[in-house]
């Protein structure tokens, strides 16, 4: 199978949340991580809103997230900024 990836990743296996609303998040798993996205497992992504905020110990105060796939229990979302 040929690799469509754009930027190599690095893999980190670290827990993370991703914000729902101002008031509410829900708990992932960041599976891997490059400078333009990430992917993250959950039991259930259905709640996950197209556009989110993900905030784990190896992107810092976190990052906007935008969906670039959805599958039932994992996300790959490209970063919707750059870091500063």
């Amino acid at each position: 199978m040929q690799d469509r990836r754009i930027e190599e990743r690095r893999r980190v296996d670290e827990p993370g949340f991703i914000a729902l609303d101002e008031h509410s998040s829900m708990g992932c798993i960041v599976y891997d991580v490059s400078n333009i996205g990430v992917r993250v497992t959950m039991l259930e992504t259905k709640q996950v809103p197209d556009v989110f905020f993900l905030s784990s110990p190896s992107l810092g105060p976190g990052r906007v997230c935008r969906t670039a796939w959805r599958k039932a229990d994992e996300i790959g979302a490209f970063f919707a900024q750059t870091p500063a």
